[in-house]
């Protein structure tokens, strides 16, 4: 596990890439010390290999706290019970009827193409740092939904803000989640 407020090399490497000077002009990304840590350390390389998808196609290109918000989002959801229990799972959940994909990316992977070059060894090294304790984003540790922010559905409208980061708008249901990690919701 990580300490301190250093940013990881990582994360370092991806807000340049992106030409931030820092994560987001409004997040307040913490370095070390994760909840996630606990429950997410010894978790399968399939699954590792799902939550770098899921980082690189929901949120590549993006700064690095809406990667990380999507990642929180995926860990969100098995740590809330309403979901299945395994990372790949949740990403996939859909997939096998083809329609009304939880993550859209998931029932487009074919045309999409596999992942490749720098952002997805970004988004591999930032997974692996989301596991292992590093960066992760307080006031989302409620969030189990998000959308890209230009699209209004309809299942929004029973949801709890949550915040914006790059193009996507995160969200809470108080009924769904519960309080595995021991900590108050942020808002």
């Amino acid at each position: 596990m990580r300490g301190g407020n250093a940013t990881p090399p990582v994360v370092a490497a991806r807000n340049e890439a992106v030409g931030a000077e820092k994560p987001e002009d409004n997040a307040v990304v913490i370095y070390g010390g994760s909840p996630y840590n606990t429950a997410f350390a010894a978790i399968p390389a399939k699954d590792r290999h799902c939550l770098a998808e899921a980082i690189y196609y929901e949120a590549r290109g993006e700064p690095v706290a809406g990667q990380i918000a999507v990642a929180q989002v995926v860990l969100n959801r098995i740590l809330a019970g309403s979901w299945p229990k395994k990372v790949c799972d949740v990403t996939n959940q859909g997939v096998e009827n083809g329609e009304k994909c939880q993550f859209s990316y998931a029932c487009a992977k074919q045309r999409l193409g596999p992942p490749f070059g720098d952002a997805w060894h970004n988004a591999q090294a930032l997974a692996e740092d989301i596991l292992e304790g590093g960066a992760w984003l307080e006031e989302m540790l409620t969030a189990t939904h998000f959308h890209r922010s230009d699209l209004k559905p309809v299942w929004r409208l029973g949801m709890n803000e949550l915040g914006r980061y790059g193009r996507h708008t995160f969200y809470t249901s108080p009924s769904e989640i519960r309080r595995p990690l021991g900590k108050q919701a942020s808002r």
